[in-house]
């Protein structure tokens, strides 16, 4: 058996009594006096227990080291936070496998001028339910960029939903813009991956403000969201891309984007929601999402124009497959794309199935708008469906409807695996990356392996912030500890 005791970890438990040497023996008891003499490439290991202590971040680490922060993997019961942890102007910090429980207040924020900190395989249950807290987990200040937060679950438990009492039901996660009159000091670049949101208020509020004036870049992509009392997902800032979730049960939007230009919102499957995806943005782009038996409209496009500001950019609505209840009378008056009239929209090769027309046009709320361009063509309808101008009545079979398999043999509407399901898959080429990595590492011999598993966290760290990255770490392991580029500083411009 290896050794538990090695110069790369530090070992903390909340109730040990007698004299501490930060050995698995001797463990520590106080986090942030370990903390605040972390180094770079420092590994700290919360042994079982329940911590009570606010936890304050000062220190950073290092692209190639690290501070880590992990549960201990081999505690026969979950490492139990019940107090917040506050980051403050951070770079370099691992922190994975905890559970923050019943904590009244946010049970992480992350505040500042904090860069590619990642924050793995946590847990949020019944956080953030005091009235004056908006959220479990908040990412704000300013000039923060390329923070990761992937494998995480948010949940509130359903005696704690009391819709009726009108409690308090929080945001999952909230995102805010930062300081929106210095472009270097805003929020961007913030990944938000395969986490899953349940019984929220909202799963996720991207941008806090509104702001239709810069591209912020966040990626939200293949999360699992269900049973939100609001929106799944709220957008309030441009250049967001949301792809390759799951949302069920929502009682407002699936998605909804309030302000933000050149939003791309791809390869969802929205189920059951009041509407599926609602765009009060511009230049947007929706493609390849499956939305399945919404209440209301399926697509809504609600530019907000106004007679000073008529026209910026056009809404595309493409590849999309919009499935009524057939069985629902109601959507015989319901339209699955609903659009107002002050913007250009392009929609076509979409797949409308079920009751109703597949489209209608309103007056906006400045009024009709002349200039307006709709580009409508190429579209499908089925099973019932009204046909309109644009739209062609054709005999198209989905595969398994009675599972849930919306996919086609046509070359209209959805395809791909959110049509198949709601089993979440990472983005093509991360096995083979996975493969590769684990074919490197067989030979290798890790002190921390013992505590935190067979993966080299280093690498996984790297990996889930940037391909490339990643890439200059496997090809420089072998010839030196240090990844190195021009300038002595690694590019992270480029996403994976």
């Amino acid at each position: 058996m290896k050794s538990l005791n090695t110069p790369e970890i530090t070992w903390i438990a909340p109730a040990f009594e007698g004299t501490s040497d930060g050995s698995y023996e001797a463990p520590f008891t106080d986090i942030n006096k370990v903390l605040n003499n972390a180094k770079p490439g420092t590994t700290i290991v919360l042994k079982e227990g329940e911590y009570t202590e606010n936890v304050n971040i000062q220190n950073s680490g290092t692209i190639t080291l690290p501070i880590k922060v992990f549960a201990d993997k081999k505690a026969k019961s979950p490492i139990l936070c019940s107090s917040t942890w506050f980051l403050y102007d951070v770079s370099d910090i691992i922190i994975s496998g905890l559970l923050f429980k019943d904590i009244p207040q946010q049970a992480l924020s992350v505040i500042g001028n904090c860069e590619r900190n990642n924050f793995n395989n946590l847990h949020f249950v019944n956080c953030g339910l005091e009235s004056s807290v908006s959220c479990s987990l908040f990412l704000g200040g300013t000039g923060a960029t390329c923070n990761v937060i992937e494998e995480c679950s948010f949940e509130i438990e359903a005696k704690n939903e009391r819709k009726q009492e009108n409690a308090n039901i929080p945001v999952g996660l909230m995102l805010s813009e930062g300081d929106m009159e210095d472009r270097k000091k805003l929020n961007t670049n913030h990944v938000i991956r395969n986490n899953r949101f349940r019984n929220y208020g909202c799963a996720a509020v991207i941008g806090t403000k509104g702001d239709n004036d810069h591209s912020f870049n966040h990626l939200f992509e293949n999360n699992y969201i269900e049973h939100c009392i609001g929106d799944g997902i709220r957008v309030n800032c441009g250049g967001t891309s949301i792809r390759g979730n799951v949302i069920k049960h929502c009682l407002s939007n699936g998605i909804d984007i309030i302000q933000g230009k050149a939003d791309i919102i791809s390869d969802n499957r929205v189920e059951q929601c009041g509407r599926g995806i609602n765009v009060g943005g511009y230049d947007g782009t929706l493609k390849n999402n499956c939305i399945v038996e919404s209440t209301h409209e399926a697509i809504t496009i609600t530019a907000k124009t106004t007679k000073e500001n008529l026209l910026r950019g056009t809404t595309i609505i493409e590849q999309n497959t919009c499935v009524e209840n057939s069985d629902n009378e109601k959507r015989k008056k319901i339209a699955s794309v609903t659009l107002e009239t002050n913007s250009n929209c392009i929609i076509r090769r979409n797949l409308f199935s079920g009751l109703g027309i597949p489209y209608s046009i309103l007056n906006g709320k400045a009024g009709t708008n002349k200039d307006a361009t709709l580009f409508i063509v190429e579209n499908v309808v089925i099973n019932g469906k009204s046909s309109k101008k644009g739209c062609t009545k054709k005999s198209v079979a989905f595969a398994h409807p009675e599972e849930g398999d919306f996919s086609t043999e046509s070359d209209f509407g959805a395809s791909g695996w959110m049509v198949e399901g709601d089993t979440i898959v990472y983005p093509k080429g991360e096995s083979d990356r996975a493969s590769l990595k684990k074919s490197k590492d067989a030979t290798k011999t890790d002190p921390v392996e013992a505590v935190i598993g067979d993966v080299d966290e280093k690498e996984l760290y790297v990996r889930s912030l940037f391909m490339e990255a990643e890439m200059e770490a496997i090809d420089e392991e072998e010839s030196s500890d240090e990844m190195q580029s021009e300038g002595g500083m690694i590019d992270f411009s480029d996403w994976d």
